[in-house]
């Protein structure tokens, strides 16, 4: 049996309506608690090129690694020969201390660096404090990749790897690691 076209009407603004009332709510961006950071922060700009000069031999250590130890699937291999120096550049980037290595440390908090390297990442940048919060806040919308384009996408973190040493910095949380 064929029901009228107004049948089928009837049905179809009857679902929308029930839809509109028990949609489920969307998420308004300005309730996350780092909106105000987003919004706060600096404009984009390049990083300074002693920072980018810094960055880019261990970056290069860290691709060629990666291209080792695992395969196209993403199957580990095993550990990679130039692992050992890779750690040996990002020690030495830990140790220091000036706004040249603060830069440095905060756009890398957007780059996989491996678990146990970004643990130590995170905890460095949150004992060095607030002065860490507005590089943070910057870095934190803009991947890596922006500047260091040979970076693959398996290596770029999302702005998200960010909120909890943000709040960790603000809330002054300090914490150890092997050095």
């Amino acid at each position: 049996m064929r029901r009228p076209f107004l049948v089928y009407l009837a049905v179809a603004t009857a679902t929308a309506a029930c839809n509109r009332e028990h949609a489920v709510p969307q998420r308004d961006a300005s309730a996350s608690p780092l909106a105000k950071d987003a919004a706060s922060a600096q404009p984009a700009r390049e990083p300074p090129i002693a920072v980018v000069q810094t960055l880019l031999p261990l970056l290069n250590d860290r691709i060629s690694a990666y291209a080792e130890e695992f395969d196209s699937a993403g199957r580990w291999r095993g550990p990679s020969r130039l692992t050992p120096g890779y750690e040996a550049r990002l020690a030495s980037l830990l140790q220091r201390r000036d706004p040249i290595g603060d830069e440095a440390l905060a756009i890398l908090q957007g780059v996989y660096l491996g678990e146990r390297h970004a643990e130590t990442l995170e905890c460095e940048i949150q004992n060095r404090g607030l002065r860490m919060l507005p590089l943070l806040q910057r870095y934190r919308l803009q991947p890596p990749s922006r500047w260091f384009p040979k970076l693959p996408a398996k290596l770029v973190l999302d702005s998200t790897y960010y909120d909890d040493v943000i709040v960790h910095v603000r809330q002054a949380v300090a914490c150890e690691y092997e050095r």
